[in-house]
């Protein structure tokens, strides 16, 4: 879990699942249902400040303070 918070928070759109991210550069997504963390992603060099899923919920963009986008 992120030590200091997320700071980035995202629903899919069926619900199925939350995505989460903040200092840690992590991005965790998350079962909705169990709580379950499903997969853990790591590729940002600093904070995460935004998540968004793509409308079919096939993908998880990313952005940070690196300026950088991940898929």
């Amino acid at each position: 879990d992120s030590a200091d918070g997320f700071y980035a928070t995202a629903w899919s759109a069926d619900s199925k699942n939350i995505a989460a991210g903040g200092v840690d550069t992590v991005v965790s997504l998350w079962d909705s249902e169990t709580g379950t963390r499903r997969i853990s992603v790591e590729g940002h060099r600093e904070s995460i400040e935004d998540i968004l899923f793509s409308l079919d919920g096939k993908q998880m963009f990313s952005s940070s303070d690196d300026n950088t986008v991940r898929v």
